[in-house]
């Protein structure tokens, strides 16, 4: 059973305080990752509207997610064939065997 810790997290100078069962460092890279990403965006925009920015922040961080998927998934198909080529290899050179 997992318990749940609190953890104080600050993005763009902020405080948060988060409730989680997640490990403290998946937690603190997390947040680290929004800090930096909200500072970048907030320095090349012209808007200082927070609730902009952690928009377009969560816009990048959407397309990043779905374009990790579409890798796992190529990789996944790739090498589903290759089990199903080496299954046939095995089965070949074990009919062969007997």
């Amino acid at each position: 059973m997992t318990t749940s810790k609190k953890y104080i997290v600050t993005i763009l100078g902020q405080k948060y305080s988060l409730v989680s069962d997640e490990p403290e460092e998946l937690i603190m890279r997390s947040a680290e990752i929004v800090n930096g990403l909200m500072a970048e965006i907030t320095q090349r925009s012209s808007t200082v509207d927070s609730t902009k920015v952690a928009v377009l922040v969560s816009l990048k961080l959407a397309r990043d997610y779905l374009a990790a998927q579409q890798v796992i998934q190529a990789h996944t198909q790739h090498y589903s064939h290759l089990v199903t080529v080496l299954d046939t290899a095995l089965r070949t050179l074990s009919d062969s065997c007997q």
